[in-house]
C-alpha cells in the first residue's frame, strides 16, 4: 500500500530544550523498507535510531512549522516523496515582565488628586507570542509590606487594571509625611498574563515640598506645633526712652526672628506697617522706626517726644518669601 507510512500532522505542546537534543518524532520501519528524510532546517535525522533530533530551540515566534521531505523505499521500489509537517503550538513559557525600569517619580505635594502617575502597559512585555489573545492580562497594586508607613497604596489607586493606570487618589501633605519620615513612598505593582503567571516591580515616588505655608514669627519659648494649621502666635514689645535715636537693643520676648514653615527654607524679608487707626494703645510707628529687611534689627530714626513709656504693638511685620 503506497504511502502507508504517512505521518502527521504531528504537534507538540511542550517547549524543546535545545541543550538536550530532545527527541521530538519517532517512527518504525519494516525490515524490507527504508526511509530517508531531508529536513529543511532546525532538525537532523538519525537513520540508525530512526529519531528526529532538534538542534534549534522550537520557538513558535521564530518558526511555527517544520517541513520534512520524506522518501520511502520498499523492496528497492521508491515511492513518491511526501511531506511531513511538524506544527509548533505556542505555550506559556515566560512570565510577563516590566522593562525600562527602575521607575522613579518626583511629585509635588500640590499635585491635584486624580493626576495620572503612570500607565504601566507600555512598560511591560511578555516574550510569549499568542496570535489568538493578548498575553498580558492585567496589572495590580499590592501593599508595600516592608514598611507600611511608606506604602504608596495609601495615596495611589489603579483605576484601569488593563492599562495599569495609576493615579493620585489622595492629596499629599509633605509636612505630615516628613513628620513620619515618609516623604519617599513605594508602590508594589504586578503584571499578570492570561495563565496567571506574574512578576512585580517597585515604583519609587519622592514627595517634594511646595511653598504652601506662610512664614511664622518664632522664638525659643514657642511650643512644638507639628500641624501646619497651627502657628506660634505672640507679639513683640519694646521700651523706647523719650528723645532716643539709634538701635533698639531691648525687645521681648526675644529678638525678632521668623522662619519659613516649608522645608524650602526661602529667605525672609521684614517690614513695618502702621497700626490701624483706633487700635487702642498702638502707636503710629512708620515715621519713627526703621527695620532692617534682612536682619530685622530695629532702629529709632525719629525720636518720640511724648513723655512716658509706651508699650508699642507693632502691626504688622510683613514677612514674605523671596
Amino acid at each position: 500500500m503506497r504511502n502507508s507510512g504517512v505521518i502527521g500532522p504531528y504537534s507538540s505542546s511542550q517547549p524543546i530544550d535545545v541543550s538536550n537534543r530532545t527527541e521530538i518524532l519517532r517512527f518504525s520501519a519494516l525490515s524490507n523498507e527504508s526511509w530517508s528524510m531531508v529536513i529543511r532546517y532546525g532538525a537532523s535525522l538519525d537513520q540508525v535510531r530512526g529519531m528526529l533530533d532538534s538542534y534549534l530551540r522550537m520557538d513558535s515566534l521564530a518558526n511555527n512549522t517544520y517541513m520534512l521531505v520524506v522518501n520511502r523505499t520498499l523492496d528497492l521500489e521508491e515511492f513518491p516523496d511526501f511531506d511531513v509537517y511538524l506544527f509548533i503550538n505556542p505555550v506559556n513559557e515566560y512570565a510577563p515582565e516590566f522593562i525600562d525600569g527602575p521607575y522613579v517619580f518626583n511629585i509635588s505635594e500640590s499635585q491635584a488628586a486624580g493626576s495620572v502617575l503612570i500607565d504601566l502597559l507600555p512598560h511591560a512585555r511578555d516574550r510569549d507570542i499568542n496570535l489568538n489573545t493578548d498575553e498580558i492580562n492585567g496589572f495590580a497594586v499590592v501593599s508595600y509590606q516592608r514598611n507600611p508607613r511608606n506604602d504608596g497604596a495609601v495615596y495611589f489607586n489603579m483605576t484601569d487594571g488593563h492599562k495599569g493606570q495609576i493615579i493620585l487618589g489622595k492629596v499629599l501633605d509633605f509636612e505630615q509625611l516628613q513628620a513620619m519620615n515618609s516623604t519617599t513612598l513605594w508602590l508594589n505593582v504586578t503584571v499578570m498574563d492570561v495563565s496567571r503567571k506574574s512578576s512585580w516591580t517597585t515604583i519609587q515616588v519622592n514627595v517634594l515640598d511646595d511653598d504652601d505655608l506662610g512664614p511664622e514669627f518664632y522664638h525659643a519659648g514657642c511650643p512644638v506645633l507639628p500641624l501646619k494649621e497651627l502657628i506660634c502666635t505672640f507679639g513683640y514689645h519694646v521700651s523706647i526712652p523719650i528723645n532716643f535715636t539709634g538701635n533698639v537693643l531691648s525687645m521681648s520676648p526675644a529678638a525678632i526672628f521668623a522662619h519659613d514653615r516649608d522645608s524650602l527654607n526661602y529667605s525672609i524679608q521684614f517690614g513695618l506697617e502702621d497700626a490701624p487707626v483706633g487700635s487702642g494703645d498702638a502707636l503710629n510707628v512708620s515715621s519713627h522706626l526703621e527695620l532692617d529687611p534682612v536682619t530685622a534689627e530695629m532702629k529709632v530714626i525719629e525720636p518720640f517726644t511724648e513723655t512716658g513709656k509706651f508699650s508699642v504693638n507693632i502691626v504688622k511685620y510683613t514677612v514674605t518669601n523671596s
